[in-house]
């Protein structure tokens, strides 16, 4: 009875723990009796194959399948075909797949979302297929079910990182502009952090540090692996500005210790021993940075040595007699954790009782509370960096749970981890924890800022107000905040009167709430005040290439294009998108806009860059054009 055994079949092939023996026995008869092949059959039949690791098997009935055009049988096979490709790890059937779908509209129709990641992913396995992966984007454009969405992008910029011999800065354009076009990349943290490291490995600095500039909110890890391809590609000084526009971002502190040995390299690199003293100073003064560390405490060693030559005696003696000291101090805290190890093995069940029944002091119970609180603080940090913020909020429950009083920084990361979620009634409940904290703990400036975070994302402005007028010092992170929210809500001129009010009061702002104020101007056509906040520019702060874009767009958007192009001249040159946005403007604001216009396209055909598309608001260009502006920063 062949229909039985094709029934059979199906059963021992897709049950929870398939029966790949007795399927295969199945299969033989079915062969045998010249069974006709069914749509059924076929899904049967190449899962099967996949299982018993037959993969050429299954592609030959694969190929059968479209031959005959039976598509319901497709599209019931190519899920097993796909998994078992990265089942197996097989790149060679993968590339197979990829050839039939890219040849076969009915294959291409039959692949998914998850298909198209199993194949990149197998693609991973080994490494010189990083051609085939990017493949994989063609066959999707060719499609118009599949939508690729950032966990597709994260798994395909992995497999390209793998690759030996390195991508080429071609392929990985090919990928920045196809996640550009299908995604915002300024609000995708974690898949631009693997982007920068990709364009990096590739060796293009300049694309790996606009990737960096064009997010709207980078985490401590884009800031790690920014400085550290900074410093790979031989440029230190930049490196150490960022590591300065870090140190003011107080949202990111602690900062750890990947970041701290990235700085410590600049350092050498640059010969800068003072920049050294004051990061060697920050490390001593952070109880949540890790003291013990190793890689630590050598880079400093490392970064001591560098500058002997530009010490005095005296200063060369101390330092050598510092590392002498560390290096004792190593060694005798191995030699001491040997003596505790084999102490605890002999000593007396008695004595050891006794021993552990004395009381310590008041300062050593402070010392190790306060270095276990550290701890938990670097195991929640540590979760909230990967995205798990539901563990980082248990962890912050267990810790209270198991006696341990948490401190600023800890309360800081778990309203980080409630905003990261919306968990809004938690938020809550710690803020209202917060409030019977010590007066040290409630008037920490960090904690305040995250106070106000969560009142931007979820209070009403009249209590972010009061929030802001309870401060017990205003800091400038604080007053980038009020004005953000204002800009935010449109009402332009309270922020500028805010902004006003800030600098009365003596507080300097800082590249963050520079660049708030122009894109608050521009929206308002506010051309000449926000000409004035950026000429009253503090001298010794540092101007990036967003804070031009911001410049160039206010004076584009007020009609003001030739002073557009005389910013766009001066600090954009080399930049298609700026030159792009430029003759949109000319489009948008037509009167006397011709030789401008000349001009810009001009410059478009000798940089290579395509003209934009003819409305005139299709600013189309990577410097975040768009209605949400990079005004979030902080």
């Amino acid at each position: 009875m062949p229909g039985a055994q094709v029934l059979m079949l199906e059963i021992g092939v897709h049950q929870a723990k398939p029966d790949v023996p007795t399927a295969l026995r199945i299969w033989e008869r079915l062969i045998a009796h010249r069974e006709p092949r069914s749509v059924r059959l076929f899904g049967a039949a190449v899962k099967l194959h996949c299982l018993n690791g037959d993969l050429p098997g299954a592609l030959e009935l694969f190929d059968t399948m479209v031959h005959q055009c039976k598509l319901d049988a497709t599209q019931q096979s190519m899920s097993a075909l796909t998994h078992a490709c990265l089942a197996h790890e097989c790149p060679k059937t993968a590339k197979a797949v990829v050839e039939r779908c890219a040849a076969h509209e009915v294959v291409r129709n039959s692949l998914s979302l998850v298909g198209c990641s199993q194949l990149v992913h197998t693609f991973g396995c080994e490494p010189g297929w990083g051609k085939e992966a990017l493949q994989v984007l063609a066959v999707m454009d060719a499609t118009s079910h599949i939508v690729p969405d950032p966990q597709f992008y994260a798994i395909l910029v992995d497999t390209l990182a793998i690759q030996n011999p390195p991508v080429s800065f071609e392929q990985v354009t090919v990928l920045h502009q196809h996640i550009i076009e299908k995604l915002s990349l300024a609000n995708q943290t974690i898949l631009a952090n693997r982007l920068i490291s990709l364009y990096s490995k590739s060796g293009a600095i300049v694309e790996a540090t606009q990737v960096f500039l064009d997010l709207e909110e980078p985490d401590i890890i884009s800031y790690a692996r920014i400085i550290a391809a900074l410093n790979k590609h031989g440029f230190p000084k930049k490196a150490l500005e960022l590591f300065a526009v870090l140190r003011g971002e107080t949202r990111l502190h602690p900062i750890n210790e990947i970041v701290l040995l990235g700085a410590i390299q600049s350092c050498i690199l640059l010969n800068d021993w003072n920049e050294g003293r004051r990061i060697q100073a920050y490390i001593k003064q952070t109880p949540e940075i890790d003291q013990n560390n190793e890689q630590l405490k050598m880079a400093l060693i490392r970064m001591s040595a560098a500058f002997k030559d530009g010490l005095s005696d005296a200063q060369q003696s101390q330092q050598k007699s510092e590392q002498r000291g560390l290096r004792h101090r190593l060694q005798e805290n191995e030699q001491q954790k040997q003596r505790k190890q084999e102490q605890k093995e002999q000593v007396d069940p008695q004595q050891q009782q006794q021993h552990e029944q004395q009381p310590l002091s008041r300062r050593q119970q402070q010392r190790n509370s306060q270095h276990q609180v550290a701890n938990w603080n670097r195991r929640i940090q540590t979760k909230i960096a990967q995205m798990e913020n539901t563990d980082a909020l248990m962890l912050f429950q267990q810790m209270q749970d198991e006696g341990f009083v948490p401190n600023a920084f800890t309360y800081a990361f778990a309203l980080t981890a409630c905003k990261n979620i919306g968990a809004k009634d938690r938020a809550k409940a710690i803020i209202a924890q917060i409030q019977l904290c010590p007066e040290f703990v409630r008037n920490d400036p960090i904690l305040h800022l995250e106070i106000l975070n969560m009142y931007v994302k979820w209070g009403t402005l009249d209590e972010l107000i009061d929030q802001f007028a309870e401060l017990p010092q205003r800091h400038v992170e604080s007053w980038t905040i009020m004005i953000q929210t204002l800009g935010a809500q449109g009402k332009g001129q309270e922020a500028l009167a805010l902004y006003e009010r800030m600098q009365a009061e003596g507080v300097e702002p800082n590249e963050i709430t520079l660049l708030t104020m122009l894109n608050i101007c521009r929206r308002n056509n506010l051309v000449d005040e926000g000409l004035a906040c950026f000429n009253t520019w503090s001298p010794h702060l540092t101007l990036y290439a967003k804070h031009y874009v911001a410049l160039y767009r206010l004076y584009a958007e007020a009609g003001l294009l030739e002073e557009a192009e005389f910013v766009i001249t001066q600090h954009l040159p080399d930049s298609v998108p700026a030159w792009r946005a430029l003759l949109a403007a000319c489009r948008k604001h037509p009167n006397n806009s011709a030789p401008v216009a000349q001009r810009a396209t001009a410059a478009l055909h000798t940089l290579g860059g395509h003209l934009p598309s003819p409305s005139p608001f299709h600013y189309n260009d990577n410097d975040n054009d768009n209605d949400n502006d990079n005004d979030n920063d902080n």
